[in-house]
């Protein structure tokens, strides 16, 4: 069975499929449809299960809603503490992450494109390293937000930043995590 789309609702309720968009995207009180109009679409999409398409979407809004989280070690208690933290407050705005284990540089390297590709809004990268050439070379040649957050998985009290290229990390501090989503935020 064929997935229903736009045209197929338009087509089934006599409506154009503008009038169906601006229903679907809670723009019908914008464009003046009528009441009647919305609860017919509304209830004619739940009815058959239609779901709007995310990449006609993204490919009209040139936005994804979705950030990649690159990290080295999933084993790593403090990373995946951060993870959980990030993936709550990307939630908040709106945000999705797809996350990537990062172990060699040419798996990095075919992560960055894949990931590119499928035009990520913005990189989270956690490193417990310093941060590898490969990374700040694509960081210059692609107008992707990028940001890097090192830690020493060693020492809790180590915070190792610059306020170019890193961001502290302090263990699970929820308003580093806030600060930094924010700084993200504007880069986007």
């Amino acid at each position: 069975m064929r997935i229903p789309s736009i045209h197929d609702v338009a087509n089934h309720l006599g409506l154009s499929i503008s009038t169906v968009s601006f229903v679907i995207n809670g723009k019908a009180n914008q464009h003046r449809i009528s009441t009647h109009t919305v609860k017919r679409v509304n209830d004619y999409i739940q009815k058959i299960g239609f779901m709007p398409d995310k990449r006609a979407q993204s490919f009209r809004t040139k936005k994804t809603g979705i950030i990649g989280l690159l990290v080295e070690d999933f084993i790593d208690y403090t990373t995946i503490a951060v993870m959980k933290e990030l993936e709550t407050i990307c939630f908040r705005y709106g945000y999705k992450i797809v996350v990537q284990q990062l172990d060699s540089s040419d798996k990095a390297v075919h992560i960055l494109n894949s990931l590119h590709d499928r035009q990520i809004e913005g990189y989270l990268i956690m490193l417990s390293q310093k941060i590898p050439k490969l990374y700040l070379n694509r960081q210059q040649r692609y107008p992707i937000p990028v940001i890097f957050f090192t830690f020493n998985k060693d020492s809790k009290n180590d915070l190792d930043s610059s306020d170019d290229k890193q961001i502290s990390l302090a263990v699970v501090d929820a308003l580093s995590i806030n600060n930094m989503f924010n700084r993200l935020k504007e880069m986007l």
